[in-house]
């Protein structure tokens, strides 16, 4: 593999939470700011000036673009200082409408879509002995409504941010043992009704599937000069062979994301608090052992 990092291309200032568009032209995020709070917006994959989805919500984060090009989920808040729920909202700012999940306790965050453009992974914050666990659901929208069920248990593995692989057999995720910790989470995967499997067993977050399946991306601060600053990094799907760094620490990498034709990644955070993309040709892919 090359020893230089992808150059990266800054899109836009002050997001986080970035999402490909199904074609690859377009990157659905959250800006974030003093006087905006958090809100919806979208830029062109090659920068510009973004537009802002008015979803009438307070609070409107984590947004991830469907498979079908017309339709993003993203989590929000029906009243000022409510619980996150889970929100589908059309591409060109229509049709903002919730998702029937009114039974489920705590906050819903970190939306992520299977393939048939129905389903969905969400992560499950609620409190427990006035600990904070964390539980992944699958939510299931049909003509007759929705369905939840849940893929883990916090008594196995505390869970974080998920990603669907490209045939919805298998979820990866942030998570660790115990009480929710992101400072300690590392990288597993889930093959419901199997227990989670790790997958990186170093400080890891925010996994990403790759289309093909073959590679898991997130983002680490394993061997950073300081906590604080993350790299993104990248890892055979079932965990084995070696480990590939795609960025400097101090670029930080928050929740990467692969586009849909695998050739660019794209991630929100450090130095400029906006949205960076880089190219991941072959070369910047790891090969040998740990």
């Amino acid at each position: 593999m090359t020893d230089q990092y992808p150059v990266v291309t800054w899109i836009t200032d002050h997001g986080n939470w970035p999402s490909f568009s199904s074609d690859g032209t377009q990157v659905v995020y959250t800006q974030i700011g003093p006087n905006i709070g958090y809100r919806i917006a979208i830029v062109a994959a090659t920068g510009g000036t973004p537009t802002v989805l008015d979803t009438g919500l307070h609070a409107s984060s984590r947004p991830d673009w469907s498979w079908n090009p017309d339709t993003i989920a993203f989590t929000g808040q029906a009243v000022e200082g409510g619980s996150n729920r889970l929100w589908l909202i059309d591409s060109d700012g229509s049709n903002c409408r919730s998702v029937g999940m009114y039974a489920i306790e705590g906050n819903v965050l970190y939306p992520s879509w299977y393939q048939d453009q129905t389903t969905l992974v969400v992560a499950n914050y609620f409190q427990l002995e006035e600990q904070v666990q964390v539980r992944l659901l699958k939510v299931q929208m049909g003509s007759t409504g929705t369905t939840v069920s849940p893929l883990t248990s916090i008594s196995n593995i505390t869970a974080g941010r998920p990603s669907v692989n490209p045939s919805g057999t298998a979820v990866a995720f942030a998570g660790n043992d115990g009480p929710y910790d992101q400072q300690n989470n590392q990288i597993w995967s889930v093959v419901p009704p199997s227990d989670p499997t790790q997958v990186y067993a170093n400080q890891g977050r925010s996994p990403n599937w790759s289309p093909d399946g073959q590679w898991i991306v997130f983002e680490s601060n394993y061997g950073s000069p300081s906590p604080a600053d993350y790299a993104i990094f990248v890892i055979a799907s079932d965990g084995s062979g070696a480990v590939g760094q795609l960025s400097a620490y101090d670029y930080s990498g928050p929740h990467p994301e692969w586009s849909r034709d695998q050739t660019k990644i794209v991630f929100g955070g450090a130095p400029r608090n906006g949205i960076g993309v880089i190219d991941t040709p072959a070369a910047y892919l790891p090969t040998g052992s740990n």
